[in-house]
């Protein structure tokens, strides 16, 4: 399966989640610490709209990196920034700007595709679990993000404090992939919201 597939399918997955979040949970705090679940879509929403900017050579421009608040659910402005994305990147070719990741450099389509789709898949389960609902990629998606979050720069600088990830955590030897996927971007697996047994 190529990576625009398999993005596909990592929005299909992040939708099912999304459109099941009501206005009234969007306060819920989140495996990402500094965010709310709101904040937290607000950001990915964000992010669609950014790697969609930058496939059409619009990288730079930092103003289509921001989190794009939403009015009562966020269903509908998600599916606005799928769509916008999803259609950017069906056809993109010429390599990307992406600042948040390596400012003034270009990187191939594919390569700055199999970021976002990792972006997609971890924020989808950063949503699920605040909500408490499963979230179990395919073991297709499993191995292709694995491949890509292995690649995450992990040294002391490219994980400080504001980093887009924290330091990488241990897991006991034969963890499940989606597990090791989590925890090289700082997650803990194990995480739930307080209250909520694992």
């Amino acid at each position: 399966m190529d990576i625009r597939a398999l993005h596909t399918r990592a929005l299909e997955l992040a939708t099912e989640v999304v459109d099941q979040v009501t206005a009234d949970q969007l306060r819920r705090p989140t495996p990402c610490a500094d965010w709310r679940l709101g904040e937290l879509l607000a950001h990915m929403i964000g992010q669609n709209h950014g790697f969609a900017a930058a496939a059409r050579g619009l990288g730079d421009d930092l103003h289509q990196w921001r989190d794009r608040p939403f009015p009562g659910a966020p269903a509908r402005s998600w599916a606005v920034s799928v769509a916008d994305v999803a259609e950017a990147f069906a056809t993109a070719a010429t390599p990307l700007r992406i600042p948040e990741i390596r400012p003034g450099t270009d990187i191939p389509a594919e390569t700055a595709i199999s970021f976002h789709y990792l972006d997609t898949l971890v924020h989808g389960w950063d949503a699920a679990v605040t909500l408490g609902l499963p979230f179990e990629p395919p073991p297709e998606l499993v191995r292709a993000v694995l491949a890509v979050a292995v690649r995450v720069p992990a040294g002391p600088d490219d994980r400080r404090p504001g980093a887009a990830f924290r330091g990488v955590l241990t897991l006991d030897t034969g963890a499940p992939e989606f597990h090791q996927v989590l925890a090289l971007l700082g997650r803990d697996p194990g995480w739930r919201p307080a209250g909520q047994r694992v």
